[in-house]
């Protein structure tokens, strides 16, 4: 074998062995997604159970070798299969996991941002959202109250308050240690490129993030649908009047985060008449709540940037960005039926997209800085050793490098609904409920307890999905 057939033998291998190392994690990453989202297109929940913990056996479940994203999308199937008490164990897991996060993030991160500007990002554990941290209280709230854990749901309310707090506190602080982490690494590049860059960033935005801005989220980072669930706690399980005073708190903040829903308005009522001792607030209900669609996802996008490769002429660069993507509701709302009542509607109550879009729209300034800073750094890397290795080998090995550590990182929860609405029904003699979509197509009928406190919940993530209809007696 000659020289020249050993060095091609040299470069394939090269080429093998760092497409192998660097893009296994991110393709595997992708590959998880997209099973999990036609799994839960077509509402086939055990196969996301055995997809992400590795056994369809709740008892078999190691909770504490699960990573944070797959806990949280197990944690769901299993709720939609009201496999409560696994679901919790594993949704707990996933709140050690993300409290960690947060409590390290400030002394970690300088460190995993060190590592990423040569890596995909995609080789760490995910990255948590502080949407995540406050939406997986609500299916531990419902889940207790399916199994008539009173205390339990008490001490999750009571934990989802101190989430909802923090907050504010914690993402501005997020925020500030982002921008000052991307700054620092657009510091760290030459001044013709730091210069290039601030003339171009806004102009990058506008052109590939305009489309955004619409989306605002809640104050403070409040999630209506958690706190909602907590004033209905107090309301139903509520033992005195200071429990009855908390219900009507929790209902005024929902009612000034959605202050078009009538339901909430009714729930409001209810509590400010328990509170006041008034025969009215005694009364029986069906709370209805419909889980809708697909919240919105990542999708990657490529962003060409100008910039100086050791040369007064300029050059062009690409690097990728996650970017939210808008998926499809199943029904625009459900209708129920009860004794050939003209049905009631589900309203509104929480926009999960404008949660996930807003909390990506206040990281994008951050997020766009520093990917830029890594592709600018990555493609110096690149032109050295093309120029100064004869062989070409190195070259070729930063090339490959470079491309195969470039996709963004687009993991998020996946199982999560675009949506969420609620409707209310007095319960008093009849037993039994009709429900229909928007377009008056029969779903299911149901059976309640005439006189007790119940709540349905529906969730259908697509039009090609088995609804899961769970009726929660309390």
């Amino acid at each position: 074998m000659n020289k020249k057939e050993t060095s091609g033998m040299i470069k394939r291998a090269a080429i093998l062995v760092l497409l192998v190392l660097t893009s296994a994690c991110g393709t595997s990453h992708r590959m998880k997604a997209a099973e999990i989202n036609a799994y839960m297109e077509t509402g086939d929940y055990k196969s996301i159970i055995k997809k992400t913990t590795g056994t369809s056996i709740g008892e078999k479940i190691k909770t504490d070798k699960l990573d944070t994203l797959d806990s949280l999308n197990a944690g769901n199937a299993l709720f939609f299969t009201e496999k409560y008490k696994t679901s919790i164990n594993i949704f707990d897991n996933a709140d050690i996991k993300i409290d960690d996060y947060f409590r390290e993030a400030f002394i970690k991160s300088s460190a995993r941002e060190a590592a990423a500007a040569i890596n995909n990002a995609s080789i760490f554990d995910y990255e948590p959202m502080v949407m995540d941290n406050i939406y997986l209280s609500s299916y531990k709230i419902l889940s207790y109250l399916a199994l008539n854990d009173t205390e339990g749901a008490r001490i999750e309310v009571n934990k989802a308050y101190t989430k909802q707090q923090s907050a504010a506190e914690y993402f501005g602080k997020q925020i500030e240690k982002a921008n000052n982490d991307a700054q620092s690494q657009l510091n760290d590049l030459d001044t013709k490129n730091q210069t290039l860059w601030n003339n171009n960033k806004d102009g990058a935005i506008n052109k590939n993030f305009a489309d955004l801005k619409k989306w605002s989220g809640y104050q403070d980072y409040m999630n209506p649908y958690t706190t909602y669930l907590s004033g209905l706690y107090f309301i139903i399980s509520g033992q005195n009047r200071s429990d009855y005073e908390n219900a009507a708190t929790y209902m005024k903040r929902v009612a000034g985060m959605v202050p078009l829903n009538s339901f909430v308005i009714k729930d409001l009522i209810q509590a400010e008449n328990l509170a006041n001792f008034k025969p009215t607030g005694k009364e029986k209900n069906v709370w209805i709540i419909y889980e809708n669609g697909m919240v919105a996802d990542f999708e990657e996008i490529r962003i060409d940037i100008p910039a100086f490769l050791f040369s007064n002429n300029l050059s062009f660069i690409s690097f990728s960005m996650p970017k939210p993507k808008l998926r499809s509701q199943a029904f625009q709302n459900i209708i129920i039926n009860s004794d050939g009542s003209p049905g009631i509607k589900t309203e509104i109550l929480a926009d999960v997209d404008s949660m996930f879009i807003a909390e990506y729209n206040r990281k994008l300034p951050a997020l766009i800085g520093r990917a830029a800073a890594q592709a600018i750094t990555k493609a110096i890397m690149q032109y050295t050793a093309y120029n100064n290795d004869e062989t070409g080998l190195a070259g070729l090995a930063a090339t490959i490098y470079n491309l195969s550590t470039s996709p963004a990182d687009i993991r998020s929860w996946h199982t999560l609904p675009k949506n969420v609405q609620i409707a209310k029904i007095k319960n008093n003699k009849s037993d039994t409920l009709n429900i229909y979509t928007s377009e008056m197509v029969f779903l299911e009928q149901i059976k309640v307890q005439p006189d007790r406190n119940t709540i349905v919940y529906i969730r259908i993530p697509s039009i090609m999905s088995k609804p899961v209809i769970s009726v929660i007696t309390l």
